[in-house]
């Protein structure tokens, strides 16, 4: 199978408007892990920074979160929490949080990373996690 090559044209589309997610379900996440007395930080190292992580000898937790489930997000999470690990220099529970709707395939390839998936869905701006 040959990848395409050449050029292409993308026609001109019809202006929308993108509604803005990741914070909102940042700070959902952050109030179900606080409820469960979790402290919860995002702090830069060598300007880069996890979208969260746990602060907690026992069980550190590493979350990167996606507001798409297709393969694109998924894949850069992968990448993401691996680096962040290696960056921060220390072990982590590495956990997506992305919406319903991640493949059971990518979800046991994901899990040979030993990355969990927390899945949430949305209600009327109301958010609730499903850990797997």
């Amino acid at each position: 199978m040959n990848e395409a090559m050449g050029s292409y044209v993308i026609p001109a589309k019809d202006e929308i408007i993108v509604t803005r997610k990741h914070a909102h379900v940042s700070e959902a996440l952050i109030r179900h892990l606080q409820a469960k007395g979790l402290k919860v930080v995002n702090t830069r190292t060598g300007g880069l920074a996890p979208d969260l992580c746990t602060v907690c000898a026992t069980d550190p937790m590493l979350f990167e979160i996606k507001t798409g489930y297709g393969s694109g997000d998924y894949l850069k999470a992968l990448g993401q929490l691996l680096f962040y690990e290696k960056l921060r220099g220390r072990t982590y529970r590495k956990l997506l949080v992305a919406p319903t709707g991640i493949r059971q395939l990518a979800i046991s390839i994901l899990a040979d990373f030993n990355i969990g998936i927390i899945e949430y869905t949305e209600t009327d701006g109301s958010f609730s996690f499903s850990w797997q």
